[in-house]
């Protein structure tokens, strides 16, 4: 009796031990073992020879960065002295920031990845006036002043586990400080 019981309770146990065996996976990568049933964030192991941080979420990414002048305010100054002129002007400038698509939190994650930040509030157009002095040598100059302008190209990339699930293209243009210039004629 005592061996026919050690009997069924070995089966039992072999049988136990093969089922937990058949759950184990096929290959590296696959996706239908028990694993995913455990933690169903994780689709694919990554490679081992391959470090990617197991992050879930959204990551922004800058392609190019473009700044350009916008000039708003423009004179020609004749100076027929041999002295220097000292002249001062009260000028109009733009302030704007805004985004190709999206809202405030992808403007944001994608300016901290800018060279510059932004002098305006997103979504904001204004204009602001400046008072900006230009010393003008002997002769015919033309005085300009504007928005120096920052244009960023980039991405909002969804990662799971690692892993580019989706990525959305994005660009910002944003003033980030005021320019003055003086050209001779």
């Amino acid at each position: 009796m005592k061996i026919k019981k050690i009997a069924i309770i070995s089966f039992c146990a072999l049988a136990l031990s093969s089922s937990i065996a058949s759950a184990a996976p096929l290959s590296e990568g696959s996706s239908t073992y028990d694993e995913n049933y455990i933690n169903p964030r994780i689709y694919n192991k990554p490679d081992h020879d391959i470090v990617t941080p197991f992050f879930d979420g959204y990551v922004y990414t800058k392609n190019s960065e473009t700044v350009r002048k916008v000039e708003t305010w423009s004179l020609e100054h004749n100076n027929t002295a041999n002295v220097t002129d000292t002249v001062n002007y009260a000028v109009s400038v733009k302030k704007s920031a805004n985004i190709s698509i999206g809202g405030e939190a992808e403007f944001k994650g994608l300016i901290a990845k800018a060279t510059y930040s932004a002098n305006a509030s997103f979504g904001v157009d204004t204009t602001e006036t400046v008072s900006i002095t230009w010393l003008v040598p002997k002769g015919k100059w033309r005085l300009s002043a504007g928005s120096k302008f920052n244009k960023v190209v980039g991405s909002k990339d969804y990662m799971i586990s690692g892993k580019l699930i989706n990525s959305q293209p994005l660009t910002i243009d944003y003033t980030f400080q005021p320019y003055s210039d003086k050209q001779p004629m």
